[in-house]
């Protein structure tokens, strides 16, 4: 028996050579060797476990919104966490699966007078995305939010409480490799229906103003102590800069957009511009807050 059989043995949800270039919020990527969808944590271990045994690489993949995969695609196993979206409500918390869309999380919510993520309203996140990177914006982050984490470490299910997981600026304990949230337990805060609407109101206006609408990663920089990302870029000159059909945006230059038909070389190819021109304008390296999965080809110049 070999590793395809074994994977169809494990779950059903298995998808061979497919395009990852519709599961990125930026909208390129090649094709990953094996997708799986596991529908419950049982099925992820033994995914995890069968990966190992034939030494296949495998990356989780979450809502995707900041996500850059290779034009080569990836060669090894994506494992979606989609199908880890159960939702149990306990007395003063709730546990989410990791694969719980925020924006679904929030009109759940929201219908029960429970404030949650409301700042994070637009983004095409999962639970289990945000918290790895904390996610955050309008001065919240994810958090804030975060009783305990229970993930999946060398084939064990560990819990971590809040303290444990060494939050801070779009960072997290679970940034290692291999580490793969399986549930969330969030804080429960009541709040009038109407106020929550009245946010994401004004949320989704903000983004609308101040956030381009094509197709980008969200931020791809992560802001500094003492700068914004997105500042810097702009007085170096680089705002509305293309490489093929990736462009900085003029709305805000800490935003790449996929304006023409892009690749993800463009894209990349972009990214190091930005890197190098801040560097030499600034003496400051801009640290991604963009995944990258898969191969990419560096250059000099």
């Amino acid at each position: 028996m070999g590793f395809l059989e074994e994977l169809y043995i494990t779950t059903d949800k298995v998808k061979v050579n497919l395009s990852l270039k519709n599961f990125t919020a930026i909208g390129v990527g090649g094709k990953a060797d094996y997708f799986v969808s596991p529908t419950s944590v049982k099925e992820l271990r033994d995914i995890v476990l069968i990966c190992k045994e034939y030494k296949k690489e495998f990356f989780v993949l979450g809502g995707g919104s900041n996500l850059l995969v290779s034009d080569k695609g990836f060669r090894g196993v994506i494992i979606s966490t989609n199908n880890l979206n159960e939702i149990t409500f306990l007395d003063d918390s709730l546990v989410v699966g990791a694969g719980v869309k925020v924006g679904r999380l929030i009109n759940l919510l929201k219908e029960k007078n429970f404030s949650s993520l409301e700042f994070l309203v637009g983004v095409p996140l999962t639970v289990g995305g945000a918290v790895v990177s904390n996610a955050g914006a309008f001065n919240k982050s994810v958090s804030e939010f975060v009783k305990r984490v229970t993930l999946l470490r060398k084939g064990k299910l560990l819990t971590f409480d809040n303290k444990d997981c060494n939050f801070s600026y779009r960072k997290s304990n679970f940034l290692r490799k291999n580490d793969i949230i399986t549930s969330v337990e969030l804080k429960l805060f009541s709040k009038d229906k109407e106020k929550i609407e009245e946010e994401i109101k004004r949320n989704l206006e903000f983004r609308r103003k101040f956030q381009p609408l094509m197709k980008t990663f969200g931020s791809t920089f992560i802001n500094g102590k003492d700068y914004f990302a997105g500042e810097l870029i702009e007085k170096a000159g680089l705002k509305g800069y293309t490489v093929g059909g990736a462009r900085v945006s003029f709305v805000h230059a800490n935003f790449i957009e996929n304006y023409c038909n892009a690749t993800a070389s463009d894209i990349y190819t972009l990214i190091k511009k930005i890197q190098r021109t801040v560097f030499e304008r600034f003496k400051v390296f801009l640290e991604l807050e963009v995944v990258l999965v898969g191969e990419f080809d560096d250059f000099n110049g």
